[in-house]
């Protein structure tokens, strides 16, 4: 009965520590030109269509013109961002 119940307890911990593994951060980029783009550019590393905060810290140059990029919210996640290239594109203010 103690084998089973340890047996038991060793499953649940398992699952349980399973479940909490941290997710990556995903950057809310609300442009799906600046989302395109950036996927085009080989930042979705894991392409599961998104970018996490660990793809956009990884990346230290991007070249973004003429992509039709409204809003570059997200574009603060790349803290490792040294040459940003974004030439004619309508937006008209970017958070950096």
């Amino acid at each position: 009965m103690l084998k089973y119940k340890t047996t038991s307890l060793l499953c649940l911990l398992s699952l349980f520590t399973f479940s909490c593994e941290d997710k990556p951060e995903e950057i809310n980029i609300v442009d799906k030109n600046f989302l395109e783009a950036l996927i085009e550019q080989g930042v979705d590393t894991n392409a599961d269509g998104m970018i996490s905060s660990a793809e956009a810290q990884a990346v230290s140059s991007l070249e973004l013109n003429e992509k039709g990029i409204i809003n570059m919210n997200g574009i603060e996640a790349f803290v490792n961002l040294e040459t940003l290239r974004c030439e004619a594109n309508p937006f008209t203010w970017i958070n950096l």
